[in-house]
């Protein structure tokens, strides 16, 4: 299924053809990257949309507090994605400023098992790959 704003955009009939689990993904994707690239209070419409700065959550609470910031955020901005997130975090031995997370979650629309790595940086940019 395709976020909202995909669906605007996409100029296809509606109804043509079911979104493909892969499409689904896609999408999945490139809305976490959005959501947690983006900083808390700067989404007018919805203050707490997106990720308060790093180092502040790193201060307060470490590295199980950017996992359940990241978690918390997945669970209620992503509703494609059942709940039950699983998030590993991992030592980068070539960087050790930068944290490596393992997502592992579930499609609602199949059931279907993924998994994205998330590289957060010191300045606070997370990338993800599926």
């Amino acid at each position: 299924m395709k976020a909202l704003l995909e669906r605007i955009a996409d100029l296809s009939p509606p109804g043509v053809t079911a979104p493909t689990p892969q499409t689904a993904r896609d999408s999945i994707l490139e809305h976490l990257r959005c959501l947690l690239n983006t900083r808390v209070g700067s989404v007018l419409t919805r203050p707490d949309y997106g990720l308060e700065p790093l180092a502040d959550i790193m201060a307060r609470s470490g590295k199980a507090g950017v996992v359940a910031a990241i978690r918390r955020l997945i669970e209620t901005f992503e509703p494609r994605l059942e709940p039950g997130i699983e998030i590993a975090s991992f030592e980068r031995a070539t960087d050790p400023f930068v944290l490596r997370l393992e997502v592992v979650c579930r499609l609602k629309q199949t059931r279907q098992r993924v998994r994205f790595e998330t590289l957060v940086d010191s300045f606070g940019r997370v990338d993800l790959h599926g």
